[in-house]
């Protein structure tokens, strides 16, 4: 087309020139001619045909080789066209090569609590999550999601989870999926994408920018299978009755009563992706990204996923993935380790005295903490507040209990985080009494994490729940348990274990390090402001951390993959550069 385009604009010149060549040299031979002599007819006897032809006068020798100057003329201009014409369509086809081979995403997630377009707020669906505000943190999220989309060209928009709080759509006539999408994300604000369909239900992998000649390969994987406490606070144990809302897994008849029917959908999905990862490499595609809803590192609320670590993480590393993109947590977070498959314990606290932090509890049973006076006085506890690293306001003590007695316990309403928190005991001048940390992933599945014996310790151990009472002996795990993984994992006996193929397969793959990206800053932000501390073994370390609504992007080229974080405002807060070739 370029070529055709460009000799439409040639020939009229070529024409041009032709005939003002002609023109001129009859022009000159007419000035030789004899004045009112008439052109003569003679025979030529140079060919076996006679061709009649018009008698001119000689023309001087000099004269002749201006003959010569239309065909010269012709072949030089015609020679430049060509070169000309080569070089555009060398640039054109370098330049649409150049696109083609770049890849240009963005990233969001966590927010479907509502959505607030032209000031409506569309009706929750529960009373607890009436919060305006969260509306309109999305609201304030499309003007800098829309800017970057056309800035950087973005191709597609990634949603990493939780898009509709809380209990999914009815149909795509749900006025959740109007007020929390279709009327927030509309086709005026997103022109470079109003090609895509803007409703679509992904299982499997996702090829860009096409199937033919992939240079990314976002694999989609269903994480619900491997959080164990949503099988588990349906009635693994004594006294769980709440069955949660998220267990789609539960009305495929997995329960409880039978770990089995659990582990069906477990393998099904760590076979799907294995089966995906393998096809990629095969394909021998540049850039391998997988994207799940629950993190495997975080260092927000939920804290790192054991399951995930111990069952996901070792196929990562194993077929040479370059990161792994996740929701769930509210913040924007970057990790970076370069070992595969490692448990984080929280760091050492010490118990202090006399009175000390014995318990603590955040699940479907409430969230509290328990005192425990080790010391053989009475303790004022006037002016005494509980402090947790998780943000939420201070705990009057002596709201509950102005004293505690030798040996007595005292159970306090606390809120605090499951996934990986720490709370101080602060008396009445500022002075640190005791504190008590936990995580990652050992207060799940119905658990306390408390000190055995009673005020001894300086790490909490997850144990069955004694509020106000002595506390039981801690829980020693499954029938079996990765190398360093909570003792409060597999519960139910769930975990593929005889399959040697989820065994940590560490380090097998091309890749000697891997990268965490935490893109859940929901609406709601989460309460962690900076990372929580954990003892690290020196696999990893967070490269950046904040507790702020945004979004990311993903580019991706031969050379590198890119990941940006994004504030409201739409400036860059944190840049991941990630070369084709790590050592």
């Amino acid at each position: 087309g370029v070529t055709w385009l460009k000799w439409l604009k040639i020939c009229p010149l070529l024409k041009s020139r032709r005939f003002a060549v002609v023109l001129e040299m009859e022009r000159l031979e007419k000035a030789q001619q004899p004045h009112g002599s008439e052109p003569q007819l003679t025979s030529s006897g140079d060919s076996d045909v006679d061709r009649e032809v018009y008698s001119r006068p000689k023309v001087p020798k000099k004269k002749r080789w201006q003959r010569l100057m239309l065909p010269s003329l012709v072949a030089g201009t015609l020679l430049g066209c060509w070169a000309g014409v080569r070089k555009i369509g060398a640039s054109v086809s370098a330049q649409r090569g150049k696109e083609d081979a770049t890849v240009r995403l963005l990233v969001l997630g966590d927010f479907g609590r509502c959505g607030q377009f032209q000031g409506t707020v569309v009706p929750f669906r529960k009373a607890k999550e009436t919060k305006r505000e969260e509306c309109e943190n999305q609201t304030r999220l499309v003007p800098a999601l829309a800017a970057a989309a056309a800035a950087i060209h973005a191709q597609a928009v990634l949603n990493v989870g939780d898009a509709f709080y809380s209990d999914g759509l009815a149909s795509v006539s749900d006025d959740y999926f109007r007020g929390s999408f279709m009327d927030v994300y509309d086709r005026d604000r997103f022109p470079s994408l109003d090609s895509l369909p803007r409703h679509a239900y992904f299982e499997g992998s996702l090829l860009f920018p096409s199937v033919d000649r992939p240079l990314v390969e976002v694999v989609l994987l269903d994480t619900t299978p491997f959080a164990e406490k949503y099988l588990n606070q349906a009635g693994a144990k004594p006294g769980d009755t709440c069955e949660h809302p998220f267990s789609e897994q539960r009305k495929l008849g997995a329960t409880p009563a039978n770990p089995a029917s659990w582990q069906i959908e477990l393998r099904r999905q760590l076979d799907l992706l294995e089966q995906r990862l393998v096809a990629a490499r095969n394909r021998g595609v540049p850039w391998l990204v997988v994207m799940g809803h629950n993190p495997v590192r975080s260092n927000g609320d939920h804290g790192d996923e054991a399951s995930l670590v111990a069952l996901l993480d070792p196929l990562l590393w194993e077929y040479g993935v370059a990161a792994y993109i996740n929701g769930h947590d509210h913040h924007m977070e970057h990790q970076e380790w370069i070992r595969c498959c490692e448990f984080r314990r929280p760091l050492q606290t010490v118990a202090g005295g006399p009175v000390v932090i014995n318990e603590a509890v955040d699940n479907d049973h409430g969230e509290w903490i328990e005192l425990y006076n080790a010391g053989g006085v009475a303790v004022s506890l006037a002016g005494w507040v509980l402090r947790t690293d998780s943000g939420y306001p201070d705990r009057k003590v002596d709201e509950e209990q102005t004293s505690l007695g030798p040996g007595e316990f005292l159970k306090v309403d606390c809120e605090v985080k499951d996934g990986s928190d720490s709370v101080r005991l602060v008396d009445a001048n500022g002075v640190l009494v005791s504190e008590l940390s936990w995580g990652f992933g050992l207060m799940s599945n119905g658990f306390s994490v408390g000190r055995y014996p009673d005020g001894q310790g300086t790490f909490g151990q997850p144990m069955p729940m004694t509020p106000g009472a002595q506390n039981a002996v801690p829980h020693q795990g499954g029938p079996w348990l990765p190398k360093g993984a909570p003792a409060s994992m597999n519960v139910s006996g769930w975990l593929p274990a005889a399959d040697s193929r989820f065994q940590a397969r560490r380090l097998g793959g091309p890749r000697q390090r891997m990268h965490y990206l935490t893109v859940g800053n929901g609406a709601g932000l989460g309460h962690h402001a900076s990372p929580a501390e954990a003892e690290e073994s020196g696999g990893g370390a967070p490269r950046f951390f904040r507790r702020e609504n945004g979004f990311a992007s993903l580019e991706a080229s031969k050379d590198a993959l890119v990941f940006k974080f994004f504030d409201l405002a739409g400036l860059v807060a944190h840049e991941v550069r990630i070369p084709s070739q790590v050592s």
